[in-house]
């Protein structure tokens, strides 16, 4: 590969997974339970879907996703944690 080229899916991942850490599959489960958490990420994920197709791709491009995810990851959490 040329240097400076990451795969098309770097962003979902290596780039989402990084930023997000324990709240990735909090992230998951909000958007499965709540429609509001669905809504909220849409944008986000539009966002790094369309941003794969460049070739050089780093953090900095898709930090601004990450309050939209952790939106949904709240969201799982409270359903998961408070009754």
């Amino acid at each position: 590969a040329e240097w400076g080229i990451s795969p098309i899916h770097a962003y979902f991942s290596n780039h989402i997974p990084r930023l997000l850490l324990a709240g990735a599959p909090l992230t998951l489960f909000g958007a499965l339970i709540d429609s509001r958490a669905r809504e909220a990420i849409l944008p986000a994920l539009c966002a790094a879907g369309l941003l794969s197709g460049l070739g050089h791709k780093e953090w900095r491009f898709i930090v601004y996703t990450v309050p939209l995810l952790n939106f949904a990851a709240a969201r799982g959490a409270r359903a998961m944690f408070v009754q």
